[in-house]
């Protein structure tokens, strides 16, 4: 169940924290506020399952550590796995609680809220998310090449239905559609 929501996370924030065109000559304040604005473009992607402009800020063979059936790896799995998860939530809305650069990192506080569309990762239909993640990505060349993503337990314990009241032997699995993020997971 941890791992379902890690990588639910990571997706969110998967690479989001680029600095393209950073580097050079700017300044360490010019490069955090082009980090947040990718961040912000690349969260608006995800929210709205238009994942096209991602080739902007994530390199084509970045690595995402989140993964919970292993490392996604490269932009093509990485744009299917975010556009499907899309699809999974109603009122999908990803923000940045605060972020910081460091060198060739990015590290970003988010907060993901939404509802789920239908039964996943334990919780019913029409549950309620809504967790912080902390996201690492390494930046090269102005592109996200590497994301590692670590979620608060205590969010995740919040949004799981209370312990005896969900029974898993009633529900009806024939119901549950995880074709789009389980393809885009196995890429």
């Amino acid at each position: 169940m941890k791992k379902s929501f890690s990588i639910m996370a990571a997706a969110i924030c998967c690479l989001a924290v680029s600095c393209k065109d950073a580097g050079g000559g700017d300044d360490k304040a010019s490069v955090s506020a082009k980090n947040r604005a990718n961040t912000l473009e690349v969260y608006k992607a995800i929210e709205s399952g238009d994942v096209s402009k991602l080739d902007s800020f994530i390199a084509k063979d970045a690595v995402d550590h989140s993964g919970e059936m292993g490392d996604i790896v490269g932009l093509d799995s990485i744009k299917k796995y975010m556009a499907a998860m899309h699809t999974q939530f109603d009122g999908l809305k990803l923000s940045i609680i605060a972020d910081a650069t460091d060198g060739d990192y990015e590290m970003t506080l988010g907060r993901m809220e939404g509802t789920c569309k239908m039964p996943m990762m334990g919780m019913p239909a029409g549950a309620k998310c809504n967790f912080t993640s902390a996201d690492v990505t390494k930046i090269k060349d102005g592109m996200a090449v590497e994301h590692w993503m670590y979620m608060d337990p205590k969010d995740m314990m919040k949004m799981m239905p209370p312990q005896g009241e969900m029974d898993h032997s009633k529900m009806d699995h024939s119901k549950m559609d995880h074709s789009k993020m389980d393809s885009a997971m196995m890429k």
